[in-house]
């Protein structure tokens, strides 16, 4: 079902509608899996799709995933010498210029995963993005976990996604049946009604936890 509503909005994108999107859940729960699994069938229609990945790592420099985002469209991140806030806004304008460029010309697929870990810039250009993307194919998926809920930056993207009417999804745990199916497909073993109701509860339906 999750899978079907984002295909639904990479139809809008293709119909010269913006489309974004929210993936949300607890760590492990299959908001990357999912994400993967709709980027392929994208490529499969003919869309461009790019994947920025945050990273928890202090090392990473301010816009890392769009740096990737960028490299993956044949472009690189063009950063002011300028320390200021003038600087900065221009270097974030470009990226969204540059987006609404590629947009423009093909159906393009972006996905930002993990934006819990974003720096605050990174954010700051996807608030400008959802702001000036008013025509284009394009669909921007997200994804961030939900616990603990969004603060700051995050908090503030997360509102606006919600004014502006974006797709959220917040994924949950497998049911009984499919944590047996699951089980199943891994181990090569029907497990017995108890044990996947005993496993459903104990894991509740984390599929990286089963």
């Amino acid at each position: 079902a999750e899978q079907a509503v984002l295909l639904g909005a990479l139809d809008d994108a293709d119909g010269g509608t913006p489309a974004f999107a929210a993936v949300t859940g607890e760590p492990g729960i299959g908001k990357s899996r999912l994400c993967a699994e709709v980027a392929a069938l994208a490529r499969e229609r003919g869309a461009r799709v790019v994947i920025g990945r945050c990273t928890q790592d202090d090392g990473a420099p301010p816009l890392w995933p769009w740096r990737a985002v960028l490299r993956g469209l044949g472009h690189d991140l063009d950063v002011s010498a300028d320390d200021d806030e003038g600087a900065s806004f221009r270097t974030w304008e470009g990226v969204v210029d540059t987006i609404l460029r590629e947009c423009a010309r093909d159906l393009l697929v972006v996905v930002l995963d993990d934006l819990h870990w974003a720096d605050p810039a990174t954010l700051r250009v996807l608030r400008l993005l959802l702001e000036s993307a008013d025509a284009g194919r394009l669909l921007v998926i997200l994804t961030w976990r939900t616990h603990p809920e969004p603060v700051g930056a995050l908090g503030d993207l997360a509102e606006a996604l919600s004014r502006h009417h974006s797709t959220r999804l917040t994924l949950s745990g497998l049911a009984v049946e499919d944590v047996a199916s699951l089980l199943e497909s891994v181990t090569h073993h029907e497990p017995t009604p108890r044990q996947a109701t005993l496993l459903a509860e104990r894991t509740d339906g984390n599929p990286f936890f089963l």
